[in-house]
């Protein structure tokens, strides 16, 4: 209906012309929002993560200006090895555990580093293998087995000495020297065990192998560093998926240290 008289005088709208929430998406211009439009907590604001993002989850970036979603693992840097658990020993315990949660398909090969590994006074660490995630470990005797064999340097006398591991079977020996660990809390071993493959899935032709260094103080507080490696010579075993280990002491218990288990993609 036409206006009878004269028109109203317009009339500026101002804010608290609008109740809150009117304007929706659809009366917004595309490309309207400007930048000097955002809250300086647009991002702040919003609750935070917690965690490193999941590979499929995504960021906004301008790709020469032009905004574009891109997922996370596109942008994660790092090298070739991932983190996968630590795991700190504070209280003795009888064993350590890694399974099928950390060994999978999503990684080749392993690196297992260990900082402040201490245990009960003479001990020596053993490392054991397992097919069925932990439900049982392998063992051997005679020709199959086991098979480990090390070298070693001796600070104060500058002596090389080699070994062999092939007397105990039904476990590769840690590289650590003969008197195990000793002296108190302060005397540990730093150690790296890098294991190949033993999920199988390079080659259906090769025995679970691993290699192995650390440096300690023996029982004459003398510098040993020791390094060396071994295979499983399980008969029919050339094409086994390795899906588990375990680090357990000939006596005693692993008093205490810092476990890193890390994976490295292909």
């Amino acid at each position: 209906m036409p206006y009878i008289g004269q028109a109203p005088a317009p009339k500026v709208i101002t804010s608290s012309d609008l109740s809150a929430d009117v304007i929706t998406e659809a009366k917004i211009a595309d490309n309207a929002v400007e930048n000097e439009h955002l809250n300086a907590n647009v991002i702040t604001g919003h609750t935070a993560l917690g965690a490193t993002p999941a590979d499929t989850d995504e960021l906004l970036v301008s790709d020469a200006g032009t905004l574009k979603r891109v997922d996370f693992s596109y942008l994660k840097g790092g090298g070739a090895f991932e983190k996968l658990i630590t795991t700190t020993v504070s209280s003795p315990v009888a064993s350590l555990e890694f399974n099928n949660t950390y060994f999978t398909t999503a990684h080749v090969d392993y690196q297992l580093r260990i900082v402040d590994f201490r245990g009960s006074a003479g001990a020596v660490p053993f490392f054991q293998i397992s097919s069925d995630n932990g439900s049982s470990y392998k063992s051997g005797s005679g020709s199959n087995g086991y098979r480990f064999g090390y070298f070693g340097c001796n600070e104060a006398s500058g002596t090389f000495n080699t070994g062999s591991g092939g007397n105990d079977d039904a476990n590769f020996l840690l590289p650590i020297n003969s008197d195990g660990f000793h002296g108190g809390t302060t005397q540990a071993v730093s150690m790296i065990i890098d294991i190949f493959d033993p999920l199988n899935t390079q080659s259906d032709a090769k025995l679970f192998n691993f290699m192995a260094s650390s440096v300690n103080l023996n029982s004459s507080d003398d510098i040993n560093y020791m390094a060396g490696g071994g295979i499983y010579n399980g008969s029919g075993d050339e094409d086994t998926a390795f899906n588990a280990i375990k680090i357990d002491m000939d006596s005693g218990n692993i008093d205490g240290g810092t476990f890193t288990l890390y994976g490295r993609k292909i």
